[in-house]
């Protein structure tokens, strides 16, 4: 078995960005700690979950701490044109509802992050959460 460098060089690039974002999060958290605000992130619910396929894989990981939302795919998750326009209608229409600001961050027609802003409430949070699962659950694999 023969392995092509290209494909090899682009897993390795992918997999420090998403260590590097990982380790971002990290530093925030202890930032957060060492200033004091571990009880902020208790009664703001700070919390870590996993949106799963239908077979129990994890697709992404959520980390809430209000007002921000982080959804980071864990796995490379080609995202078709009508399931990124399907994303953008419920990212936009709670942008315009709730005042939620949004970046998506893709990789050619990779899905990597959603970044989400201003989720003051756990029902806006609930909405888009279960949105972000449905989308990413329909996505063909």
């Amino acid at each position: 078995m023969e392995i092509d460098v290209e494909d090899l060089k682009r897993f390795l690039e992918s997999k420090i960005a998403s260590l590097k974002k990982e380790v971002e999060v990290y530093e925030y958290l202890l930032s957060v700690i060492e200033a004091g605000g571990v009880q902020g992130l208790r009664s703001s619910k700070g919390t870590v979950e996993y949106i799963k396929s239908s077979k129990g894989e994890v697709l992404a990981e959520v980390f809430y701490t209000p007002p921000l939302v982080r959804v980071t795919i864990k796995r490379k998750l080609q995202i078709p044109q009508a399931y990124f326009n399907a994303l953008h209608r419920l990212l936009e229409s709670e942008k315009n509802l709730s005042k939620v600001e949004y970046e998506v961050s893709t990789e050619g027609d990779s899905l990597r992050e959603v970044v989400l802003k201003n989720i003051n409430d756990d029902l806006t949070y609930s909405k888009l959460k279960s949105g972000i699962a449905a989308i990413l659950e329909m996505l063909p694999r």
